[in-house]
């Protein structure tokens, strides 16, 4: 169930937190609920020897009204013989292809090498100047993290895995997105369309889920990281195969929301979570959309 979130934040630990990986560290205490739908136990890292394609979804908090939403589709991974692939290698390939306006950068601001297990800003490079995506600030709790077709990547039950440990599967979707784990009142909800389904008479039903993630109070500060569940009171909007605005309905308490939308014909229609953000500019929910042919 989706609440209102307050803008209040516990006191920073003199800790610079890297957040986008942080989660390997064994520093803090950690439990990761590993039996829910936000996280899995990876196994062996598949080995492949011809090209596959992976999908980078980039969501970034709002700086001066402005932020990264972007979707990378189709990512070409190309083997030297036989090998595996992991997050970084597709964040690389991201970078590299200069159409797609992205850097990946550390603290330092020197740019994501196939050395490195972390990253702590993303660029957008087609603005001139440059603008940066970071942490609000170097101790803040806020920062990039990522999840895998949804959830959280983990090399064991107590070691979340890095960029460079998280292997990816020809298809698999990367998402990566600014969030604040400071306290459960104050992180991203990762929302994700889990269905729509066509009603007859014009009209659709679509389910929305959120999972978030978010560090536990002192002394542990024990890492949490919640289940998907249904959201309740986010807003969902329906557009053409033209990108015309069709119809928008809010979730109800099991995370459902039906729209008409009128005659279906041969319509192509994208479903989309509406972003949400704090005053601030940091993610209270993270979009998603689908495209629904009937």
């Amino acid at each position: 169930m989706r609440t209102r979130k307050t803008m209040s934040k516990v006191l920073m630990l003199a800790l610079t937190v890297m957040l986008v990986f942080a989660m390997s560290s064994p520093a803090l205490a950690q439990d990761y609920f590993t039996t829910t739908t936000g996280s899995y136990i990876q196994g062996t890292a598949p080995t492949y020897s011809s090209t596959i394609h992976v999908n980078l979804v980039v969501e970034s908090r709002t700086i001066n009204n402005d932020y990264i939403y972007k979707t990378i589709s189709n990512v070409a991974l190309t083997p030297s013989g036989t090998q595996s692939f992991y997050a970084r290698d597709v964040l690389l390939a991201v970078q590299n292809n200069a159409s797609n306006n992205l850097a990946f950068k550390d603290s330092s601001g020197n740019t994501l090498t196939s050395s490195d297990s972390y990253f702590y800003s993303v660029v957008d490079t087609s603005p001139n100047p440059d603008v940066t995506y970071a942490p609000t600030s170097p101790s803040a709790w806020d920062g990039w993290v990522f999840r895998i077709n949804g959830r959280f990547p983990l090399e064991s039950a107590s070691v979340g895995a890095s960029i460079a440990t998280a292997y990816v599967a020809d298809g698999d979707t990367i998402n990566i997105y600014h969030d604040d784990v400071s306290s459960s009142s104050a992180c991203a909800d990762f929302a994700k369309i889990t269905s729509v389904t066509d009603n007859g008479r014009n009209t659709l039903t679509v389910n929305v889920k959120a999972s978030c993630q978010y560090y536990g109070s002192a002394p542990d500060y024990t890492w949490h990281l919640t289940d998907f569940t249904n959201y309740e009171g986010v807003t969902v909007d329906v557009y053409d195969e033209n990108g015309d605005a069709v119809t928008s309905g809010t979730t109800d308490s099991s995370g459902n929301v039906t729209l008409t939308v009128g005659s279906f014909g041969t319509h192509t229609y994208t479903v989309e979570v509406e972003r949400t953000t704090f005053a601030n500019g940091l993610i209270q929910n993270t979009t998603d959309e689908v495209v629904y042919t009937p």
